[in-house]
């Protein structure tokens, strides 16, 4: 057996042991992506081997309108076998096939040439000039008399005024392949009609033109047109404009800019008030089980907040939040005030919740407070475990999209080639 076909099998197997031994870490949906493209793998290789053991006569040439191409052959005398490579050309037209082209070409060449004017007998605006035609099989090259009235890109030169229609020889040589056409045919060019907006722009601009050739030191602006009074006016920009809508632009942006940093700020204190909460209600739950009370609880979590912040810890909401509690108790305020207080500061439903279980507990006495911490210390170590599964479920489905590209890579960098070759090898 080929080693073509024994490493993509092997790797085959070994991705199968891999996947059913991970214990679930790689998704189903990645799993299948991975079987494909390691089935995809084998049938390549087996195509390969295939290839290389049937002997080949002809080697299919590019289309006409396709670049030369290299193939890479194993060529064997029956004692050695050798890697060559050799270039392919593309076909080449046969003289029928260029004839006909040419046709199809001269058809296209009278049926866009014209551009926006009615007739090429009737030429009063720019010709519609290309580059090549058949879709890009023919190259042209279009010339018109000895350029001084039309240019080779079908622009109606202004520097000479006509006040009769001029007859101008249009040439046009077309090549396709090793075979050339010629053609020519007549344009009527025609004086420019003041009334219509092109005619009456190139009709100035003949008449600017030809008092420029005068020379003198100040050039004379026309003044009249078919007499009519002509008034000049010098063009201004639109910088003041530009200026003023860049203001808005940059007031909007700042607005915006500072939207989303508060948007930043507020979700970073949030997610700094869940963490804080967490904290505090594991070191509460475990004080209240202890037989301490609400009050000393939240002193003794309070001091060893400020001594972990004079340790130069950065500064956690939620334990301000305490800590400020603490402050409004031991100057005097009632403890319940002050528990309300913490809560409709906090702007946080956790923390509003927790104030609502003590304040429920001291009205009702029922001395379940340490039952209800725990069960909420369970709940939220329940959400953080779910959390972190949907974050990594997310972030397995967000791999998904490398992943078929990479798969879409090796479709075309090995399929196509593949396929191209066992098609040649069928002609």
């Amino acid at each position: 057996m080929s080693v073509k076909i024994i490493i993509p099998a092997a790797s085959l197997t070994a991705v199968f042991f891999i996947i059913k031994n991970s214990g679930g870490v790689i998704p189903e949906k990645a799993a299948k992506l991975l079987y494909i493209v390691e089935v995809l793998a084998l049938i390549l290789c087996i195509s390969a081997a295939v290839s290389e053991n049937t002997p080949v006569k002809y080697a299919a040439r590019p289309e006409v309108d396709e670049d030369e191409k290299d193939e890479t052959y194993l060529v064997s005398d029956g004692k050695q076998k050798e890697k060559i490579k050799i270039k392919i050309t593309e076909k080449k037209l046969t003289k029928k096939q260029a004839e006909k082209l040419f046709k199809e070409a001269e058809a296209e060449i009278e049926k866009t040439l014209k551009g926006d004017n009615k007739s090429l007998s009737e030429v009063k605006t720019d010709l519609d000039v290309r580059k090549s035609y058949c879709n890009g099989l023919v190259i042209s090259h279009i010339s018109f008399g000895d350029g001084d009235y039309i240019g080779d890109n079908g622009e109606i030169l202004t520097e000479k005024s006509i006040s009769d229609p001029v007859i101008i020889e249009c040439a046009a040589e077309l090549s396709a392949g090793d075979h050339r056409s010629y053609l020519s045919f007549p344009i009527r060019l025609l004086p420019p009609e003041t009334d219509s907006r092109e005619g009456f722009k190139r009709a100035v601009e003949t008449e600017a033109n030809q008092a420029d050739k005068k020379g003198k030191e100040k050039l004379s602006l026309p003044s009249k047109l078919n007499g009519r009074n002509l008034r000049w006016y010098q063009k201004s920009d639109n910088r003041g404009i530009t200026l003023s809508l860049l203001g808005i632009a940059a007031a909007i942006g700042i607005i915006a800019g500072k939207k989303a940093e508060e948007k930043k700020r507020e979700d970073a204190r949030k997610k700094d008030m869940e963490r804080d909460y967490t904290d505090i209600i594991s070191s509460l739950s475990l004080y209240i089980s202890s037989g301490i009370t609400v009050k000393n609880a939240f002193e003794r979590i309070s001091e060893t907040y400020i001594k972990e912040k004079k340790g130069k810890a950065r500064e956690r909401p939620g334990y301000e939040l305490i800590v400020r509690a603490v402050n409004e108790i031991d100057s005097g305020a009632g403890e319940r005030e002050a528990l309300r207080k913490l809560g409709t500061e906090s702007k946080d439903r956790h923390f509003k919740k927790l104030v609502m279980m003590i304040i429920s507990d001291m009205d009702r006495g029922t001395g379940t407070l340490s039952e209800k911490l725990l069960n909420e210390r369970k709940e939220i170590y329940e959400s953080e475990r779910n959390g972190i599964r949907a974050r990594g479920e997310k972030l397995s489905t967000e791999l998904l999209a490398p992943m078929i590209c990479l798969l879409m890579v090796i479709l075309v960098v090995l399929i196509y080639p593949a396929l191209s070759g066992v098609t040649s090898n069928m002609q």
